[in-house]
């Protein structure tokens, strides 16, 4: 969820990616009256949903060694620094 908030009324969008800049900008009419203009776009930055992050995992198989094992290296990207919590 995202809160933008004006002078004057409180947004909030549903479904926003987990960590991501969204550059949002507004604009109102009241009933039939003309569009005011657009307002000064604003950068928002979502904050971290446990729930929806996906990590991206990698891994790298070893040749089977003499006793027939074979070593497995995992890695993965984490959560961006710039997320907050």
């Amino acid at each position: 969820k995202l809160s933008f908030i004006t002078e004057l009324k409180t947004f909030q969008i549903e479904d926003v990616e987990s960590c991501v800049a969204y550059k949002l900008s507004v604009r109102c009419a009241l009933d039939y009256a003309p569009w005011s203009d657009w307002s000064p776009e604003e950068m928002v930055l979502t904050k971290l949903n446990k729930n929806r992050i996906t990590l991206l995992l990698w891994r790298k198989v070893a040749e089977e060694g003499r006793d027939g094992k074979r070593n497995v290296r995992l890695m993965w990207r984490g959560v961006p620094s710039t997320c907050e919590e």
